[in-house]
């Protein structure tokens, strides 16, 4: 795991705060969006056409590399340094940290563009093994971004509630500021009161400072619904229809001012920076890509051009393109990532090799983009399937509390809240891909069986059977809206 020792933030804290690290999954380039939100500066990563499998283009009217995407691949690495300063700050839960001030840290990580940051902060990263990174500066990894300003309804039209999250009223800003108010109350509500800390159902004093005693893994709920930033950016944006004219319909007859890609070829490169995969991501095993295998490549990164060094830009698995190849592992007749990233090449490759596109290759662009994103959204509902699951292998333990560390087959609280939050953050975004077969009314069924917090030990015995048997139906349901056989459905 990738350690990032992020400095900024201290101003929003007292004194006598530590200094946090987190974990980045997404590096770039430096790169703006291409459509005039001036977040990044780069002109693309200097590579050219790879080999077969490897997502590298030339400048059709230029020189050098055409890719570039690192205005995405700096969202990726905010949320994860995010997640990374809610889990230092529960080393440090005796400190008396002011609810405004936890709420300010969070926002400064949402907001970086806005809230102090600078693209110059020095990043202290390792990664496991022997491998050592190639940028050094968070200005390096993608430049000065903001996941607030790409929130639907912010960046992307969205007139209604998010689903599933309290009385569906809040937009999608409003839920993750509602999110960090929830967290920071919980903190701030020990550090006032370290001598009676949130115990849970068992009586015991919960060691997570990020864990409330509903059983809610803050941590995990905010990474993970902040997934829709990513998500509905490429669904919803950058490879959607257009009306506006963005998206698929974006010139590809000429370079954009002072850039060495199209309009359409940076669109599309935003959508893969998006997804997370590593350029030569083909030449990877799904073991490979978990970081589960003894081999070069086992640790999800690889030295790709033979530099000495590790580029969280091209040469790091991050995201949701890790989770596809998680939920390919151990089931035959489903391949995500082979799905995403020929699709993604199989784009990009007609747009190089194309100016404009007549309706035919419009067409089969659309379809390239159509199994892109069906993988993509298969690759998050398989992972919700997999976590109502786990939820569901937690609450067939209430009988059975773990009395050691390394006791096997018995209940653990923390665990159960932080399947419990992972699945209700996945499945949350669900909503946000114009693209879904997912219907409005199939979201409404899956959100009311998992709830606003899992059911816990204790809850009267119909309770718990019902709300069993409702995440079973919930994950049967989910599975046969999106295609999946029920042995995969089960395997997850």
């Amino acid at each position: 795991m990738q350690r990032v020792l992020f400095s900024l933030w201290l101003a929003a804290l007292p004194a006598g705060a530590l200094l946090i690290t987190a974990c980045p999954t997404e590096p770039g380039d430096g790169d703006g969006d291409g459509d005039g939100d001036g977040d990044g500066d780069g002109d693309g990563d200097g590579d050219g056409d790879g080999d077969p499998g490897t997502y590298a283009f030339t400048s059709k009217f230029g020189t050098g590399s055409s890719v570039s995407y690192g205005g995405q691949a700096s969202r990726h690495l905010l949320i994860e340094e995010m997640k990374g300063f809610i889990g230092t700050l529960d080393e440090n839960s005796a400190i008396a940290l002011a609810h405004e001030d936890i709420m300010a840290s969070l926002v400064f990580f949402y907001d970086y563009a806005n809230a102090g940051g600078t693209g110059e902060d020095t990043l202290t990263v390792t990664l496991p093994g022997d491998g050592s990174l190639e940028e050094s500066t968070f200005g390096e990894v993608g430049g000065t971004t903001s996941l607030k300003e790409k929130m639907p309804g912010i960046n992307i039209a969205w007139d209604a509630g998010v689903l599933g999250y309290k009385d569906g009223t809040m937009t999608p800003d409003e839920v993750v500021l509602d999110m960090f108010d929830q967290y920071a109350t919980l903190v701030n509500g020990r550090a006032l009161d370290s001598a009676n800390l949130p115990q849970d159902p068992f009586g015991n004093d919960i060691a997570k400072a990020y864990v409330s005693p509903a059983g809610v893994d803050h941590r995990e709920l905010i990474q993970k619904f902040l997934g829709v930033v990513p998500y509905s950016q490429a669904t919803d944006k950058y490879i959607d229809d257009g009306a506006d004219g963005s998206g698929l319909p974006s010139d590809n007859t000429a370079l954009v001012e002072d850039k060495p890609y199209t309009a359409l070829e940076h669109v599309w490169d935003e959508a893969f920076g998006y997804f997370g995969a590593a350029r030569d991501y083909d030449l990877y095993t799904d073991d490979e890509i978990a970081g589960a295998a003894d081999t070069e490549r086992g640790l999800g990164y690889y030295d790709t051009d033979g530099d000495g060094q590790i580029s969280l830009y091209t040469e790091v698995n991050k995201g949701h393109a890790v989770n596809a190849a998680k939920r390919d592992r151990g089931v035959t007749g489903l391949d995500l990532t082979a799905q995403a990233f020929d699709a993604f090449m199989a784009g990009r490759t007609l747009i190089a090799e194309n100016e404009a596109l007549d309706s035919a290759q419009m067409a089969t662009l659309e379809g390239h983009r159509d199994q892109a994103v069906q993988a993509w959204e298969h690759a998050i509902a398989a992972t919700v399937i997999h976590y109502i699951n786990d939820t569901v292998g937690d609450m067939d333990r209430f009988d059975n509390p773990c009395d050691t560390p390394d006791e096997e087959d018995c209940y653990r609280f923390l665990d159960h809240a932080k399947h419990w939050s992972e699945m209700k953050g996945f499945a949350l975004i669900l909503q946000f891909n114009p693209h879904s077969p997912l219907t409005t009314a199939d979201l409404t069924d899956l959100y009311a069986a998992m709830g606003d917090a899992p059911v816990l030990p204790g809850a009267d015995a119909q309770t718990v059977a019902d709300h069993r048997a409702g995440l079973l139906a919930a994950r049967d349901a989910l599975g046969t809206a999106e295609g999946f056989s029920p042995a995969h459905v089960e395997a997850w």
